[in-house]
């Protein structure tokens, strides 16, 4: 396996998919106990503590990422943009979550869908 996340020094918020964490640790990633100076990103996973998050971003300026950050970047063999992966609530898609048929639509509508979705916070279901 690569060493994907070895610039990746990162705070866990919540509680993770299984293999999250793993993903990160065998791609080379630092698990840190506290958030810190040295701290490159807070995942923020399943009921998040929402002040940690808050701490990280406005005292920090970490971004805080969802964990589809850490399995999207693994399956894509890159560190993707934190942005498409933000927790930040200003984003024009934050509370949505798009259900599609994807039996209706073809495989390649599917994948820009999700593209846009998430880059803009919401999520696909």
């Amino acid at each position: 396996m690569t060493l994907l996340f070895s610039s990746t020094q990162f705070y866990l918020t919540g509680e993770p998919q299984p293999g999250t964490v793993t993903l990160l640790v065998e791609g080379g990633g630092r698990s840190l106990s506290y958030l810190s100076g040295l701290t490159t990103h807070c995942i923020a996973a399943h009921q998040p503590d929402y002040q940690e998050m808050a701490e990280a971003e406005e005292l920090l300026e970490v971004p805080v990422v969802t964990e589809e950050w850490v399995t999207a970047s693994a399956r894509c063999g890159h560190l993707l943009p934190v942005r498409g992966f933000s927790t930040s609530a200003s984003q024009l898609f934050s509370e949505v979550t798009l259900v599609m048929d994807r039996d209706s639509l073809g495989q390649g509508d599917c994948e820009k869908m999700w593209t846009m979705v998430t880059w803009y916070g919401g999520r696909v279901g």
